[in-house]
């Protein structure tokens, strides 16, 4: 039985992600995205202490490293995603990393090259009797590497890799995790003349996607994408701008039953960015899309319209507040071809006297899976409702130590019978937790 995922990954200016849900159905966003409208979450995200919200240790005159370890313990309401035989189980996580890097102290960038490199890992462990729970204990490390020029030159680059292994349980009661490997990167050539009025982005981008389980081999897929982003400041801090994106999709596996379509995606868009008033700003895109899948169905009518809008907004230098909604359509490597997606967001985070962080983030989509997934087999036409939320109140009681605690909810209702391979579930997550960063 498959499984749904929702995660979105947006690299620089211009390009591609993974593109996870709330599952393992993940998808290559080299596809109909909009990649450029605004890093969505990145202020509804409920915020996590940050490795260089702390001094650290300065290992030179620019090097400073960060490190902090987080152990959290509560309880799991739905282990296995499955309302029809839900299981429950106490939790426990550990999870430390660290970030060594030439920014300074206030988390400002260097004026000339800029690097960091960061790794964390989440362990975690099921503190349940039942030996089927007990073996979807996970590892997933996340290791990443960003080295790039700063903002204010004429020519730039910006170079970043970014591995992340996801193991988490399957939707039915079974000792086999589902367990895939993601690692993306992306290479960037920048030039801003006359004093970055006009700037062009160069970017190409690579994804790929392995599946550690036999049975979803066949999902295996890696993604190209080229990319160039033009942009003009009509006002000092607002542009407007036009990308054009060519992508490749390849499967790396050719399983003879369940053969998955190369496709050749392309995007155009055109938008405004940037500050709307010095605390409110704003990203709009639309444009047009389409998959290009060799041999299979394609999105055609709204489909290969593509339109985003994010909104943040800063009314104080404590508090953020973000709101955005989405239409593309995504690579979809495990279920039918491609899916078409209607998301939005809204999030709030607020910090009282340093010392108190809370955050509230919320999240609808909307998807439609499109295309077969079989030879020979019918068009899938599942549509899904994902549903997520979270809460987190962290406090901090010396600069380097935290205690607090976090609800994330997970929803997810399908139109398709789960004798038919439709999902339906509700998972929430309660956790508290300690933790030291420096």
């Amino acid at each position: 039985m498959t499984r749904l995922a929702l995660f979105i990954v947006i690299v620089g200016l211009v390009g591609f992600g993974l593109a996870p849900d709330a599952r393992a159905q993940q998808g290559l966003a080299v596809s109909g995205g909009v990649s450029n409208v605004g890093a969505e979450g990145s202020v509804t995200a409920a915020p996590t202490p940050g490795l260089h919200s702390n001094p650290g240790v300065k290992l030179s005159e620019e090097a400073v490293l960060h490190a902090g370890i987080g152990a959290s313990g509560g309880y799991d309401s739905n282990v296995f995603f499955n309302n029809d035989n839900k299981v429950t189980s106490p939790i426990l996580e550990i999870s430390p990393s660290f970030s060594l890097t030439n920014a300074d102290r206030t988390g400002g960038m260097s004026a000339g090259i800029y690097y960091d490199l960061n790794a964390s890992l989440l362990y975690r462990e099921y503190l349940s009797d039942d030996e089927n729970v007990k073996a979807q204990r996970s590892f997933n490390p996340t290791v990443g590497a960003l080295l790039q020029t700063g903002s204010q030159t004429v020519l730039g680059f910006g170079l970043s890799d970014q591995f992340t292994r996801l193991q988490e349980p399957p939707y039915i009661s079974s000792m086999t995790s589902i367990t895939r490997d993601n690692n993306l990167a992306s290479a960037r050539l920048r030039i801003a003349p006359g004093g970055g009025r006009l700037a062009g982005v160069l970017q190409y981008s690579n994804a790929l996607q392995i599946f550690e389980n036999t049975a979803l081999k066949y999902a295996d897929v890696m993604g190209h994408e080229l990319s160039l982003d033009l942009s003009w400041k009509w006002l000092p801090k607002t542009a407007l701008y036009i990308q054009v994106a060519q992508g490749i999709i390849s499967y790396l596996e050719k399983d003879p039953a369940r053969p998955r379509p190369t496709g050749y995606p392309f995007r155009a868009v055109a938008g405004v960015r940037g500050l709307v008033t010095s605390k409110l700003s704003a990203s709009v895109a639309a444009g047009y899309a389409i998959g290009n899948y060799q041999d299979s169905v394609n999105p055609s009518g709204l489909s290969n319209l593509v339109a985003a809008i994010d909104l943040s907004w800063a009314p104080t230098s404590l508090t953020g507040i973000g709101t955005g909604y989405k239409h593309e359509f995504q690579n979809s490597p495990v279920l039918g071809t491609y899916y078409n997606s209607d998301s939005a967001y809204l999030g709030l985070r607020q910090s009282i006297a340093s010392r108190l962080i809370f955050g509230l983030s919320g999240r609808y989509e909307y998807r439609q899976y499109r295309g077969p997934t079989l030879v020979g087999g019918p068009d899938v036409k599942r549509n899904d409702n994902l549903v997520s939320a979270g809460a987190l109140l962290d406090y901090y009681i010396q600069q380097w130590f935290y205690a607090g605690v976090s609800y994330n909810l997970g929803f997810n209702d399908s139109d398709v019978p789960p004798a038919q391979g439709g999902i339906d579930y509700t998972k929430q997550v309660v956790l508290g937790r300690v933790g030291v960063v420096y």
